[in-house]
């Protein structure tokens, strides 16, 4: 997400959980994020293991959902180890 969508979300008031403006990925720049391929993303979401929102026909992940994804599969790890 680029310094203008934030600024367009501040300006909006739209507020993540820790009331940081609210950020939303789409699925090529979670992909990006994640360092896997779009097919991999889309199962996380099936899977229910990512939250998505869907606004009209575009897919997005909440940046919030997106760091609880990653702290899950660490947890998952160290809990494994």
């Amino acid at each position: 997400m680029n310094d203008k969508d934030t600024e367009a979300s501040a300006l909006l008031g739209f507020r993540g959980l820790d009331g940081s403006a609210l950020q939303l990925y789409t699925i090529p720049e979670t992909c990006e994020l994640l360092r896997v391929s779009r097919w991999q993303v889309y199962q996380l979401i099936n899977s229910q293991q990512l939250v998505s929102v869907k606004i009209n026909r575009r897919r997005l992940v909440p940046a919030e959902e997106l760091h609880a994804f990653v702290r899950r599969l660490r947890a998952d790890q160290e809990a494994a180890a």
